[in-house]
């Protein structure tokens, strides 16, 4: 195994933890420790939550059982947890003078410290006691968390069928329809759930995670166009395995930070024909999937490759996955590019509409998804900061949002806004003035996994 693929195989998830947080052997975990982080991606662990507490022996047994160590959050774990690890106090408490250090454990280790504690157990402290209205409704919450067990599952299968075909592995066809079949009836039913756990992402897997937002995106504008369950079986599979072939370029080239050589771009142009022949050897595998590998970067005018075909000859499931497909890879943070907001990648679009994509299917996909999806982080009018929970279709302009932040990027108690609702106080003369990235008001959308926070600030 290489060491470029050692690092896609183990290393933990960016940004998924907080910076006041302590490394653990599993042998010295404690019953009240708060999970954050493990050894290895949360997608190859059994773990439905990105985070979560350990309150039963059997909890701790799941850890010891996946993990060598992990890291917990010293804000979010119980004092009494703390106080019987063994592993030193955070850095900010003074030792008596002439007082020996405590014995450390050889797992342990202080990574950092700061005061300021994480902006959940913030969150959980200000939501103490009050009844601050009005508060996330408890459908979103039970929608968000139901929705979650299917995109954590999927995205499991999902990355182990990837990385089977990274190692020199044939496709496991069976593993990713199922896996495409998990996430139908969520999206049939809950696509907005869908849509905000797909913005959470992580560059760690981006591979996985793109070809699963791909799948969900694609599969939730194939459902406006009424097509039929199996039909989107089809396409939700087509659109999972578009990027198989780029799982057999190299490491240094699909990982490096900079631009490509011109050389290294016709390397990576490989990719369609690379996927084609992967799923050729595969049994089970639908001939539209194989036009998807072969034929997603194809475009109208005829300026795609590998082929140059032109509008007549591609398929509509390339043209959707295209779609999907550019608006993913716009809005996510890739090695070599910061990702940009869902109006960004929507402008970019429309602006291609009729000469690269089809001019009838952008337009339907940003109906789809709406023009402030879930996920997306926004600034209202009067300064303050969240992330839009709901879409609203009808409203397009007015979604719900989950304010957490003032305009100086304070946190502030959490408080739900549905800014289509005209009887609501906090909705009057509010509206969304801008759409930024998550980083720019330091909010980290991961918090919306942490299981006890959903509760804790439902109506």
């Amino acid at each position: 195994m290489s060491q470029s693929a050692q690092g896609i195989a183990r290393k933990p998830d960016v940004g998924t933890s907080p910076a006041n947080k302590m490394k653990l052997s599993v042998t010295d975990l404690k019953l009240g420790m708060y999970v954050c982080e493990l050894d290895r991606s949360w997608l190859e662990s059994p773990f439905a939550f990105q985070g979560f507490p350990l309150r039963t022996e059997a909890d701790v047994a799941a850890v010891r059982r996946t993990c060598a160590y992990v890291y917990i959050d010293l804000d979010l774990s119980t004092p009494h947890a703390l106080g019987g690890a063994a592993a030193p106090p955070p850095a900010a408490r003074a030792r008596p003078q002439g007082k020996p250090a405590p014995e450390t454990s050889a797992g342990a280790e202080v990574i950092s410290y700061r005061p300021k504690p994480s902006p959940v157990a913030w969150f959980r402290r200000a939501l103490a006691g009050t009844k601050a209205e009005p508060r996330l409704p408890a459908e979103i919450v039970h929608s968000l968390e139901v929705a979650q067990r299917s995109f954590d599952t999927t995205a499991r299968m999902v990355y182990g069928v990837l990385e089977e075909v990274r190692w020199g592995g044939g496709v496991d066809v069976s593993a990713a329809k199922e896996s495409v079949s998990s996430c139908i009836e969520q999206i049939t039913h809950n696509p907005d759930a869908m849509l905000l756990l797909g913005s959470i992402r992580s560059k760690d897997v981006y591979t996985a995670q793109h070809s699963l937002n791909c799948s969900i995106q694609a599969m939730i504008l194939g459902h406006r166009l009424g097509m039929s369950r199996i039909t989107l079986k089809d396409l939700g599979l087509s659109a999972l395995l578009h990027d198989v072939g780029k799982l057999r370029a190299p490491p240094e080239i699909l990982n490096k930070p900079g631009r490509l050589t011109p050389d290294e771009y016709r390397i990576m142009q490989r990719h369609p024909e690379q996927g084609r022949d992967i799923l050729l050897a595969c049994d089970g595998i639908s001939r539209s999937a194989l036009d998807v590998a072969y034929c997603h970067h194809e475009r109208l005018d005829g300026s795609g490759y590998p082929r140059g075909l032109t509008d007549p000859e591609i398929s509509q499931f390339a043209k959707i996955v295209a779609v999907a497909d550019t608006y993913d890879a716009i809005t996510s943070d890739r090695t070599y590019d910061q990702g940009r907001t869902s109006i960004e990648a929507v402008k970019i679009l429309r602006a291609a509409s009729g000469n690269l994509y089809d001019a009838h299917l952008v337009s339907e996909f940003v109906e789809a998804i709406g023009i402030f999806p879930p996920g997306s982080t926004v600034q209202l009018n009067n300064g303050q900061y969240g992330i839009v929970v709901r879409s609203n279709l009808a409203y397009e302009f007015r979604p719900a949002v989950l304010v957490l932040k003032d305009a100086r990027q304070e946190n502030i108690t959490p408080y739900y806004v549905d800014l289509s609702d005209v009887t609501s106080k906090a909705a009057t003369g509010r509206q969304i003035a801008r759409m930024l990235r998550p980083e720019e008001c330091g909010i980290d959308l991961r918090f919306l996994r942490d299981q006890e926070f959903l509760h804790a600030i439902a109506g």
